[in-house]
């Protein structure tokens, strides 16, 4: 039991004897764990963030733009609107079957809104009561407008959370009066907080009118921009496509494919978009991860061999009376997991902590599945292990009478 004790005592002595050196290698596990648990962490957060988005907005859905459009890093892109949209064209896609809701979308963009003594500027689209369906939103207080609302052409408008809580606080909205382009808009319901959607907008940052307002009135045109489908299962999304896309070529006399005025973009393709992006990213900081953790081998690596230098004499006495070869490479690989596993558990604690900030600022769910922890300490024991295997060696094979001349 004593000479257990001692034995534990001189590998702790051996560890310590060189604090800067010994306070750098735990840096280099350290910073190689970490990322490698941020990496990992942020990785499943952004993937399980993904699947979140699809399942509350895509699974079913599809968007119909006007021009030419296209999903760039996750998100739909529009390269040029036609104005070849119609309303009509909306009546004649409810017919198709398989369809659940369809809606008219005339989004304005960024609009200097003036409400509650104040000017905001937030986004305004245009549409009719099946958008909130189709977009899941649950009216907080207040109600929707009604497709009576929307033939007759009715200044009412129903708000997002934000610029509820960025303009009346704690007051009640219902009611108040709302300026766009001069118009006055009564304000009849208050939308709940919802977040962004896949393609990044922010749903909670607008004001929503409707769609007949938004073309007639406010902006003077006799066209929409898209149009938002839901299918009745996800299964049947790629006949209603093609039956879409067959409806609107024959309504807008299309002759040739590369002449199409539309462009049909499903959920289910930003998705996959996405998923490619936090893919790359996970695999780039993977990279640099395991890059980390190979730089910081090579630090505990050479500190290991330098301790072996620095101990020729104390290992030669050690082999002198009575220690093997196994000893000396038992002593010294547990020196160098010693050091490796400090660096590795406050690189997981760190790992952790940053986990969580990134997640948060991304907006991520804050998932930590094992993955990360068995990913870190399967690190720490192998690039320990690595790290002292060949100063370990080295120790072993010292001679002990040449070390005690010495």
């Amino acid at each position: 039991m004593k000479s257990s004790l001692l034995y534990y005592k001189l590998i702790y002595g051996g560890v310590l004897a060189k604090k800067k050196r010994l306070f750098f290698s735990i840096l280099g596990i350290l910073i190689g764990v970490a990322s490698l648990f941020v990496m990992v962490s942020v990785g499943e957060s952004s993937k399980a963030k993904v699947d979140r988005e699809f399942e509350e907005f895509g699974m079913n859905n599809l968007v119909v733009f006007a021009g030419k459009a296209g999903v760039r890093g996750g998100r739909s892109v529009v390269m040029e609107v036609m104005p070849t949209l119609k309303l009509d064209d909306v009546e004649a896609l409810k017919n198709i079957c398989g369809i659940k809701r369809i809606a008219p979308i005339y989004d304005i963009g960024s609009v200097v809104v003036e409400i509650g003594g104040r000017k905001i500027t937030t986004r305004v689209v245009g549409t009719d009561s099946n958008y909130f369906a189709i977009k899941k939103y649950t009216v907080y207080t207040g109600r929707i407008f009604s497709d009576k609302e929307v033939s007759r052409g009715d200044l009412v408008a129903v708000i997002g959370w934000k610029v509820k809580d960025e303009v009346f606080l704690d007051s009640d909205p219902i009611g108040s009066m709302l300026r766009i382009s001069r118009l006055p808009f009564r304000v009849i319901g208050v939308l709940e907080k919802k977040g962004t959607d896949m393609s990044g907008q922010d749903l909670d940052d607008v004001i929503v009118v409707p769609v007949t307002v938004a073309t007639r009135r406010l902006d003077n045109v006799d066209y929409i921009k898209s149009i938002e489908v839901e299918c009745e299962n996800g299964k049947i999304l790629p006949s209603v496509e093609k039956a879409i896309d067959k409806v609107l070529t024959e309504r807008h006399r299309i002759l040739k494919p590369e002449f199409k005025d539309f462009t049909i973009v499903k959920y289910e393709d930003i998705a996959k978009e996405q998923s490619k992006t936090v893919g790359m990213f996970s695999f780039i900081i993977g990279c640099v991860s395991l890059i980390s953790l190979v730089v910081g081998t090579f630090g505990v690596t050479a500190t290991m061999i330098l301790s072996v230098r620095e101990r020729f004499r104390e290992i030669g006495i050690r082999k002198a009376i009575g220690a093997t070869n196994r000893d000396i490479l038992t002593m010294f690989l547990i020196e160098s997991l010693l050091v490796t596993s400090v660096g590795g558990f406050f690189g997981v604690f760190i790992g952790f902590v940053i986990s969580i900030i990134v997640n948060t600022v991304m907006k991520n769910p804050l998932i930590f599945p094992i993955k990360p922890i068995v990913v870190a300490f399967f690190s720490i024991v192998v690039f320990g292990t690595l790290a002292g295997l060949y100063p370990a060696y080295k120790a072993s094979k010292i001679d002990p009478i040449e070390s005690i001349r010495s």
